[in-house]
């Protein structure tokens, strides 16, 4: 019934991805449940998993619809024995439930096979295109305008439980939190990889919208220093060192 509806309507694995791919750039990163931090890892959790999860059907179904089965790269193939090897292991582990999904932070099996079906997937039926990195950079820029609130004092979106702030940690709570994200650390390491990408695009691309993301790129640098995650800093810092070493063997 699925491949007829995607025959009837001409879906293919390729416009599923896609669409996918903008909704865990610019959607996934904002979302955050209906508890704020008290239940936030279980809300990214479902909303990844079941997102991915019907992504995978739909896509599976579009390309047999469209005869259009994925081709496996070397790398794909070292992927698929990763996961085979997971997959033995959590058979025989003794740990049981926490194997397949994970212990608190839904780590376990689950997770990983559903990064390692992301990688087949993207790579088959996907290529990147600026539309991926403007959706990261508006998800990004949210999120950053959230923290700098944050960090003020305020607490949009009331994540933080009454009363408590993001300068209550450690005093009044243990954790760490700061924006829509989560876990600051993990923040951190989101701004990492999106700030070089924002400032590298408006450097080479050409493209005169590429102006637009130097706006989360500041904010994502601001954020980053003002929130005091010293492996963020380090690694903005370490990517920006590097970037200007490759930019001037391109003599650009």
């Amino acid at each position: 019934v699925i491949i007829n509806f995607m025959k009837k309507f001409e879906f293919s694995p390729d416009w599923i991805t896609d669409k996918y791919i903008y909704l865990m750039l610019g959607i996934f990163p904002l979302w955050t449940g209906f508890k704020g931090y008290s239940a936030i890892t279980l809300s990214k959790f479902l909303f990844f998993a079941i997102a991915t999860g019907l992504w995978v059907i739909a896509a599976v179904a579009a390309a047999f619809a469209a005869h259009k089965l994925p081709r496996i790269s070397k790398c794909g193939w070292c992927v698929a024995a990763l996961l085979a090897a997971a997959l033995v292991s959590a058979v025989f582990s003794p740990y049981g439930a926490d194997v397949w999904l994970g212990a608190g932070r839904y780590d376990g099996f689950l997770s990983l096979m559903l990064y390692g079906l992301i990688f087949l997937g993207v790579s088959s039926y996907a290529r990147p295109k600026f539309g991926y990195a403007a959706a990261l950079a508006f998800s990004v820029g949210i999120c950053c305008i959230v923290s700098i609130f944050q960090l003020l004092g305020h607490n949009p979106l009331g994540l933080f439980p009454s009363g408590l702030g993001y300068f209550d940690h450690g005093i009044k709570y243990s954790a760490q939190f700061l924006g829509n994200i989560g876990n600051v650390d993990v923040f951190g390491a989101l701004l990492c990889l999106a700030v070089p990408l924002f400032f590298w695009i408006y450097v080479c691309s050409g493209d005169k919208r590429a102006a637009w993301f130097l706006i989360p790129g500041a904010l994502g640098t601001f954020v980053a220093i003002e929130a005091d995650v010293t492996s963020a800093n380090l690694g903005l810092a370490v990517s920006l060192i590097v970037s200007i070493i490759v930019l001037i063997k391109k003599n650009r």
